[in-house]
């Protein structure tokens, strides 16, 4: 997030405050001297600090939107015969799933926006529901359609597919938090999704 004028540097010392501290244990006197002005000229570009959360809610689903994988694929037009053969069609998958977890992990705004949603989820309304659509709605809902395509194509063998789809993302997930609580983590945790991801297209490639 730039910091080129002063309502910048608010957002983004809120965001840091906020995902360290929450929501409720910030206040807008420590924003502002955080941001270097006086408590009095922070209400010249906010009304209140609930305006400065609802702010960075909509710049968090700008960038979701823009950024996320699973937000930029239509099924209605996706097509898996694309794929010429089973290791490009696996090379595709893991290479998709990787890049976003890289942008996930090297992204310090994206970071941020997962630990505030974390910490606010259960006390906050909004922020909840945008978690449950972040973690699990959409992640889950993009990798059953893919892997659906797949089982129709031929490329992967016919199974439950709810539970095919959990046994894919659920690791990552657990593997992405880990990181987040334990930055040093992050190269182990790769090596880790990688070998999960390669050890799927082993059980489920149908040519294997």
């Amino acid at each position: 997030m730039k910091t080129s004028n002063t309502r910048e540097k608010i957002l983004q010392v809120s965001l840091d405050l906020f995902s360290t501290n929450g929501f409720d244990a910030t206040s807008m006197f420590e924003i502002a001297e955080n941001v270097g002005i006086k408590k009095a000229s922070l209400y010249n570009h906010f009304d209140t600090k609930q305006d400065i959360v609802d702010t960075l809610l909509e710049m968090i689903t700008e960038n979701y939107d823009q950024n996320s994988l699973f937000k930029r694929v239509n099924w209605n037009v996706f097509d898996a015969t694309q794929f010429r053969s089973a290791d490009e069609a696996e090379e595709f998958a893991i290479s998709n799933t990787l890049r976003q977890i890289n942008l996930l992990i090297e992204n310090e705004d994206l970071i941020k926006i997962r630990r505030l949603l974390t910490i606010e989820q259960y006390r906050n309304g909004d922020m909840k529901r945008m978690q449950n659509k972040r973690v699990y709605d959409d992640v889950v809902n993009y990798h059953r359609e893919f892997l659906t395509h797949l089982i129709g194509q031929g490329i992967l063998k016919s199974g439950d597919i709810d539970a095919m789809t959990l046994e894919y993302c659920a690791p990552v997930s657990m593997v992405l938090y880990n990181i987040d609580r334990n930055p040093a983590f992050k190269d182990e945790g790769i090596e880790l999704i990688q070998k999960h991801l390669h050890q799927f297209w082993r059980v489920y490639r149908k040519d294997i």
